[in-house]
């Protein structure tokens, strides 16, 4: 009997689990939106002027490299993670050359108050997640709190869109156009900060250590699987499983 009672307790609690699993899907509502080019402002912060000038540096940047840079605002993610949008988007949009993986997102949820910039992983050693947070805090977020949502928009894109340029040894003649809008270069801090010292500290000798026990030193190193597994690999904006970086913000 008490066996019993124990087996319905836990099938009660299972029950529940899944219940409550199967609400938070319910919340999860986001759809992503159908692609309009460039830019793509459902949530309709953007004036028509600016919105040209995004479409003009992403359109400039696409013509001359394999990179593509799209922008979407929505009004909300209806409870959606705000990365799980953003993958979601990036993935069925097939922003970036399909083998290059070489596409960026900008996904802004404006009622939310939530920025994203996803990376396709062809590109983030050029945008990295550093950078690209860095572009966030000091170029579109400014922008983001006065209420402009457009020029934010517009100087990250410009801030992205140079960067690239200049990893292809290209030129953007739509950012130094008349009315072009070019913040300065955005420098990312490569320094190590200061509470992770100890971690790659231990990090290190608990790798020596491992090592040893397998016989490194005497021909039986043990060579499975590891961090950089070849079996598989990310994905890109192009097709296949996205995993590249990125960098999320809030305001």
């Amino acid at each position: 009997m008490k066996s019993l009672n124990r087996f319905s307790v836990l099938a009660a609690l299972l029950l529940v689990c899944l219940l409550c699993l199967a609400s938070g899907r319910g919340f999860a509502a986001f759809e992503v939106p159908h692609y309009k080019g460039y830019i793509t402002d459902n949530a309709d912060v953007v004036s028509p002027e600016i919105e040209a000038k995004i479409a003009q540096i992403a359109r400039e940047l696409d013509n001359k490299t394999n990179a593509q840079i799209a922008v979407l605002t929505v009004n909300s993610l209806d409870g959606t993670p705000l990365e799980t949008a953003a993958l979601q988007t990036a993935r069925k949009w097939g922003v970036g050359d399909k083998k290059a993986n070489s596409g960026l997102l900008i996904l802004l949820a404006v009622q939310d108050r939530k920025l994203r910039t996803e990376i396709g992983y062809g590109i983030e050693g050029i945008i990295t997640d550093g950078t690209s947070g860095q572009v966030q805090d000091e170029v579109m977020l400014p922008a983001f709190r006065a209420g402009d949502y457009g020029i934010g928009l517009l100087n990250g894109t410009a801030v992205y869109a140079d960067r690239i340029a200049r990893s292809y040894d290209v030129q953007l003649q739509s950012l130094s156009a008349e009315g072009g809008t070019l913040p300065p270069p955005v420098q990312e801090d490569r320094s190590i900060p200061g509470f992770l010292i100890p971690f790659i500290i231990l990090f290190f000798f608990l790798s020596l250590f491992g090592r040893r026990r397998h016989g490194f030193f005497g021909g039986g190193y043990y060579g499975g699987g590891g961090f950089g597994s070849s079996g598989g690999g990310f994905g890109g904006f192009g097709g296949g499983g996205f995993g590249g970086g990125g960098s999320s913000r809030g305001w």
